[in-house]
């Protein structure tokens, strides 16, 4: 349970400190509750885009909304449409997508007119079937920019609220705060932590579009604990995520205390490009 609520605690101060709220609130109560899959920890949730019901993953840690498939083998036209590059987990090579722009995206009683997402070819996503469930795509930061957003893992839901008011001070007096920092619009928090009985302050990006618990990249391999394992940690857009796993002695989130906790280390070629 104290997992559960430090997780909401940090996308909820995640969503209060990225929010401009939108003042052009037109809905008819001060929240929109949204229900989601747990799904190998990744948040699911439906949606409607164009009318076209998908499957989408919530991704705090994804500059962009993006389209792997449609159902019914639907197609579209991309010869006019902008092409573009980005980078994924995997690989350094930067992956062509095409940009979508001014679409509608709902969900129950949400509704973005304005939603623009990529397309990638499909074919080249090996990842699409270890998942376990047709997944369409990744909801990113848009999602995440302009409203004040709570997630709760114990209920599965996903609360759009109107304004800072709603949420009552009886509330968030459940949780303890801790700051965070906003860089490119992600949220970054940084905890202290003991490697190798070496103490180290840790800036860690909290993406809920990542399935494990914790990664750490570094380029100094001898913070890795002598007692490790290789493994398949992942697999990315652009493939598969090697490295190694190995249990950190000591970590710290604000007043809580974790000892002995399972933490990955991937190959720095596999994530070069987006650090």
């Amino acid at each position: 349970m104290i997992k559960e609520k430090l997780i909401l605690l940090f996308l909820l101060i995640t969503a209060i400190c990225n929010s401009q709220i939108d003042s052009t609130w037109t809905y008819k109560k001060d929240k929109i509750k949204i229900p989601f899959e747990l799904l190998n920890n990744l948040i699911i949730i439906d949606v409607k885009i164009n009318n076209l019901d998908l499957k989408m993953i919530l991704d705090t840690g994804s500059e962009n909304n993006v389209i792997f498939s449609f159902p019914n083998d639907i197609e579209l036209e991309t010869k006019n449409l902008e092409k573009k590059f980005i980078n994924g987990f995997g690989t350094n090579e930067p992956i062509a997508t095409y940009l979508v722009k001014d679409n509608t995206l709902s969900s129950y009683e949400f509704v973005n007119k304005k939603f623009d997402f990529l397309i990638i070819d499909a074919t080249n996503l090996s990842f699409l079937n270890k998942i376990g469930k047709e997944i369409n795509g990744i909801v990113g930061l848009s999602f995440f920019k302009n409203h004040l957003i709570e997630i709760n893992y114990s209920k599965k839901e996903i609360n759009i609220h109107s304004s800072r008011a709603i949420l009552s001070k009886r509330k968030i007096k459940k949780y303890n705060k801790e700051k965070i920092k906003l860089r490119f619009n992600k949220p970054y928090i940084e905890i202290a932590s003991n490697l190798k009985n070496n103490n180290f302050n840790l800036n860690l990006l909290m993406d809920t579009g990542l399935s494990d618990g914790l990664w750490l990249f570094n380029p100094d391999s001898t913070i890795i604990p002598e007692k490790n394992i290789k493994d398949l940690l992942g697999i990315g857009l652009s493939g598969e995520i090697n490295g190694k796993r190995a249990r950190v002695k000591e970590l710290k989130i604000g007043m809580h205390q974790f000892n002995e906790i399972l933490v990955s280390f991937p190959n720095l070629n596999n994530v070069s490009g987006l650090i």
